[in-house]
């Protein structure tokens, strides 16, 4: 049976996958189907795996996690299942979030070139998402949507 660690390492490289296609295949036709339909649908299931059944990795220790406040959600990341749940959730969403990114800038023409940075904050740091959309829309006179 595979460990923790190897989930953590398959769910990873999955993504980046995806990460690549999006950065050096953005106008292939398979680039979107190949994210949606592939990528984020493994890592769903590898999601879904380690929630209802991967009890197993828990080391018979009782997490006391919950979402009604902020100690509640620590306690869900101090199971190794959960941070490995949290960081599959992490990945798909940034993932579908910078397929969007590459699909706004395609719509709006905006130059691949150009949109390459956004792409790199959205997968480090995608609360800057909107700012670097507004910023680079407005440097190359291409108004974003309403």
């Amino acid at each position: 049976m595979p460990t923790l660690s190897a989930y953590f390492k398959w769910a990873t490289i999955f993504a980046m996958t995806g990460w690549l296609a999006l950065i050096i295949l953005p106008n292939h036709v398979y680039t979107e189907g190949y994210i949606v339909s592939v990528v984020t649908v493994l890592l769903a299931i590898l999601y879904g795996f380690l929630l209802i059944f991967g009890k197993k990795y828990d080391e018979n220790v009782v997490y006391k996690g919950s979402f009604k406040d902020l100690e509640g959600v620590v306690n869900l990341f101090k199971s190794p299942r959960g941070v490995l749940i949290g960081w599959i959730h992490y990945l798909v969403f940034d993932l579908v979030i910078g397929l969007l990114v590459l699909k706004n800038s395609q719509h709006y023409g905006i130059s691949h070139w150009l949109m390459l940075p956004c792409l790199l904050f959205t997968l480090m740091f995608w609360p800057n998402y909107e700012h670097n959309r507004l910023t680079f829309s407005n440097l190359v006179g291409k108004a974003p949507p309403q």
